[in-house]
């Protein structure tokens, strides 16, 4: 036996020929219900140190005896098979049983919870590969099934469709007019206006097309991208008077004053006879070194103390809307770009007609005046936090926080445009290329892009800021918006050739503008997105009164005069008589 362990078995150790009688278990007690489970034990029957000693043969068994037991003799001595250890005998003599506690994972329980786990993971996997297989080869979302009769039952909205941006379409169409119409494709150009003017009624943009469209009536081209001098409409020619009945008079002169041979004689009016007057001659055309005409165009006068260029054209203007003084930037070549910027070089020549570009940029005051007089109120009222009623800024600031958009609806309502970075460079460098508007010696204070509005100072505040024309304020306070697409290799198509008045690349697909003033220097550049607001990009205009001249083609020789007749003395007129 033993110990007393309710839970262990008793056995018996069978007899020196392995013939014992069959171990009696002990019962166990009966668990009290709720009690939780306790592991089994694991048993291992010691073996003896000693080796046992030498058995005698057994005897043959008896035809009636029962089968030898199977079980292995208990007096076997030796390691044990799970613990290598060799029990020690007892003092009795009697030998023992070595007991292990069951690992808890390894307990009935255990193996039921993980079979229950591992069938609902099983199920759950099938169950999800039936609902993919259905819904991607059975399922169909939008059956098409017969449709109710009509019996005038209401069919219910769904949710409405989102807010289509007109002004933003109108816009895109107008500027695809625009193009056709700067490529020499008129008709493309008004017939995308017609349908513009039709399509987007009652949209600002369908008035801005309407107003294309009446410009050709005006002798004046679609779009203004350089406002020029409207021609004049051919005045008409009056009537042909008829010719006057002849007039007989009689010569009271004596016979001998009568001159012989093929002479005319005419003889002066006499009282009361009406002179006929000669046709009157065809005016001739002007030669082609000509300075044209030097009216301003509608809206802009000369300056009270302006005084009057060799051009002809006065060197400044101040216009009705905006009040705002330009000078005049006489035409000629002028060098542009400088090769010690990658994005400026080549330098190359540029031929520029005259033109006018504001003294400074546009003002808060300024744009103040063109809210008041135009419908423009851009993205929303709070698009421009100088103008904001709590804290305006002063009138004589430079207006900045305007996008592109922005600055070509001041421009057009102006009557003027934005410069180009041809004209923009031309009236910071002058003629002599310059590398600040003021000359070659670098400023003597630099300054920083401003942070806010409020750190912009007033227009005109720095005199030494002047170019030789008269404009202020190109080398700092705020960059400026330019009528140019940006292209960074531009200059390098313009290179070993003079070009009339450029207007940069072409604007498709390309996503940026070029501003000017931002590095200091006339020939500075760099690109800006023109959605941007920032607080240190502003404009000005400008205003082109001349085009580039047509090419001079030489009148047709004229056909010889007709020789006259030999029989008429040298000194007489030859006159049908």
């Amino acid at each position: 036996m033993i110990g007393d362990a309710p839970d262990e078995y008793d056995l018996a150790d069978p007899d020196e020929s392995g013939e014992g009688p069959a171990p009696t278990p002990t019962p166990r007690p009966t668990p009290l219900p709720g009690a939780p489970g306790r592991p089994l034990p694991r048993m291992w029957k010691s073996e003896d140190d000693e080796p046992p000693p030498p058995r005698a043969a057994p005897a043959p068994p008896k035809a009636d005896a029962p089968p030898p037991s199977r079980r292995r003799p208990a007096d076997d001595s030796g390691p044990t098979r799970k613990t290598g250890l060799k029990p020690k005998p007892a003092e009795d003599g009697e030998k023992k049983v070595l007991v292990e506690d069951t690992p808890v994972l390894d307990t009935y329980e255990t193996r039921q919870r993980v079979r229950l786990a591992t069938g609902a993971l099983f199920v759950f996997v099938i169950g999800l590969g039936c609902y993919i297989l259905y819904n991607t080869f059975f399922y169909d979302p939008f059956p098409m099934g017969p449709l109710p009769p009509d019996d005038g039952y209401v069919v219910e909205a769904g949710p409405s469709a989102p807010k289509v941006d007109v002004e933003g379409e109108a816009r895109a169409m107008l500027t695809r007019a625009r193009d056709a119409a700067k490529n020499g494709r008129t008709d493309e150009a008004v017939a995308l206006l017609d349908q513009l003017a039709k399509t987007y009624k009652n949209t600002r943009t369908a008035a801005e097309a309407k107003e294309a469209l009446e410009r050709p009536s005006r002798n004046l081209p679609l779009f203004l991208d350089g406002p020029t001098v409207a021609a004049a409409p051919p005045q008409p020619q009056p009537p042909a008077q008829p010719a006057p009945p002849p007039t007989t008079v009689v010569d009271a002169r004596p016979a001998a004053a009568e001159v012989k041979g093929n002479a005319v004689l005419v003889p002066p009016p006499g009282p009361g006879e009406t002179p006929v007057a000669a046709p009157p001659a065809e005016t001739a055309s002007a030669s082609p070194g000509e300075p044209p005409d030097r009216r301003l165009p509608a809206g802009f006068a000369a300056a009270a103390d302006a005084a009057f260029d060799p051009s002809g054209w006065p060197t400044a203007i101040v216009g009705d809307r905006d009040g705002a003084t330009m000078v005049l930037v006489a035409g000629g070549v002028f060098p542009m770009g400088d090769g010690r910027d990658p994005s400026a070089s080549p330098v190359h020549k540029v031929r520029l007609s005259s033109f006018y570009i504001d003294r400074h940029e546009v003002t808060v005051g300024q744009f103040r005046r063109f809210l008041a007089g135009s419908r423009y109120r851009g993205k929303s009222t709070s698009t421009w936090p100088q103008l904001d009623e709590k804290d305006p800024a002063p009138d004589d600031r430079p207006m900045v926080m305007v996008s592109h958009a922005d600055a070509l609806a001041y421009a057009e309502w102006a009557g003027k445009a934005l410069p180009t970075e041809a004209q923009w460079e031309a009236a910071a460098r002058t003629t002599d290329g310059r590398t600040y508007p003021w000359g070659d010696d670098p400023p003597k204070v630099a300054r920083k892009r401003p942070s806010r509005p409020s750190d912009l100072a007033a227009v005109m505040a720095s005199p030494e800021d002047r170019s030789a024309y008269g404009a202020f304020d190109l080398a700092g306070n705020a960059l400026e918006w330019t009528a140019d697409a940006w292209d960074r290799n531009y200059y390098r198509t313009l290179a070993g050739q003079v070009y009339d008045d450029p207007t940069g690349p072409d604007a498709r697909g390309r996503s940026d503008v070029v501003v000017k003033g931002g590095k200091g220097t006339g020939a500075g550049r760099e690109p800006i997105g023109p959605e941007k607001r920032l607080t240190y990009v502003g404009f000005r205009c400008a205003l082109q009164v001349e085009r580039p001249a047509a090419p001079v083609v030489a009148p047709p020789p004229a056909s010889p005069a007709p020789a006259a007749p030999a029989a008429n003395p040298a000194g007489q007129p030859v006159v049908p008589f």
